[in-house]
């Protein structure tokens, strides 16, 4: 498996313990078995989306992988939402993201090894969204959290 998909299920993951196990954490947008964004959803409902860029490291033309992640919350209430993604951004600000190796499978049946962490640099930006229309409740309450990063092995 490659290394930025284990980043990218780590999230799936850190934020499976990190939050009420009544919040359904999904990898990416909720889609139904042939891969339909879904209009409707349970909630509460959190998302993760991961995006890579490189960029020059040093002299000589290193290029650094950095990685922009991208949470929504999905929620019934915006006390809820705001609980949710209070818990994250929290968490975040000055922690690292365990970083697992899942070739030899995924909990609750495997204990992964951690390689690395994820570490969290810049700015974390949430944007807090109210979608008015009315055939589409669902997304009401919703929250997009923002940052960028980079992994970094264990010594």
């Amino acid at each position: 498996m490659h290394l930025n998909r284990k980043v990218d299920l780590s999230f799936v993951y850190w934020l499976r313990d990190l939050l009420d196990p009544s919040v359904k954490v999904v990898d990416s947008y909720p889609t139904d078995d042939s891969g339909v964004p879904l209009v409707e959803m349970t909630l509460p409902t959190v998302s993760v989306e991961q995006s890579i860029f490189l960029e020059p490291f040093q002299l000589g033309g290193d290029l650094q992988t950095k990685f922009n992640i991208v949470i929504d919350v999905y929620a019934k209430t915006k006390t809820q939402r705001d609980d949710i993604v209070y818990s994250i951004t929290g968490h975040l600000a000055g922690y690292n993201v365990p970083v697992y190796d899942y070739d030899a499978g995924f909990p609750p049946d495997v204990n992964p090894t951690q390689i690395g962490a994820f570490v969290p640099i810049g700015d974390i930006s949430v944007i807090h969204s109210r979608l008015i229309a009315e055939d589409n409740k669902v997304l009401h309450w919703r929250s997009i959290i923002d940052f960028q990063g980079y992994f970094t092995p264990k010594e």
